[in-house]
Parts: C-alpha cells; structure tokens; sequence
C-alpha cells in the first residue's frame, strides 16, 4: 500500500493552534508532534476500505476520519481519503 503523507494546512505553524486531542507544535511546548496520512482508495468496495483500514490501523495509525467523493451522476462513491493521525511512540510502522 502506498505511503501518502499529509499535514493539515495552517497546523503547526507559527500563529495557530490545534486544538484537537493532539498537540501539532512541539517547538514552543515541548509537546510530542503528531503525524497525519491520507490513503486513496480508488476503488471504493467494502473489502478495499477494510484492508486499508486494517493494514494502517495495524501499524498504529488510528482512523481520525473517512471521506468521499461521489459525483452528481452518481450514486456511489468514486473514491474515498481515509484520514489517520500517530504520535511518535503510538506504534511502529512496518514497511
């Protein structure tokens, strides 16, 4: 599965704060950074989500959301961003 990262825009710069259930700026609090993923799935089906689920989750990534993009034709999603969030120390990603 394909490593995709990704920060929020505007989270750990200078001038905003965070103020979800991480700390995102550890340079003036000397709090732990947190890390964010988004993973595509293109082919959105339930075994394709469960095993990107699974595969992540496995590595101490925990879900903090799930999006999906469904066209204006369309009844079914044509593609879905699964968002995760770590800490350092929250488990090892295996390669």
């Amino acid at each position: 599965m394909p490593d995709c990262k990704a920060r929020a825009p505007g989270l750990g710069t200078p001038g905003r704060e965070h103020r979800g259930p991480y700390p995102t700026d550890s340079s003036s609090r000397g709090e732990e950074m947190i890390e964010y993923k988004v993973v595509e799935v293109a082919d959105v089906v339930e075994e394709k989500l469960e095993e990107a689920l699974n595969h992540w989750t496995r590595r101490g990534w925990r879900l903090d959301g799930m999006h999906f993009v469904v066209k204006e034709t369309a009844r079914r999603p044509s593609m879905a961003f699964l968002l995760f969030v770590k800490r350092p120390g929250d488990g090892e990603e295996a390669a």
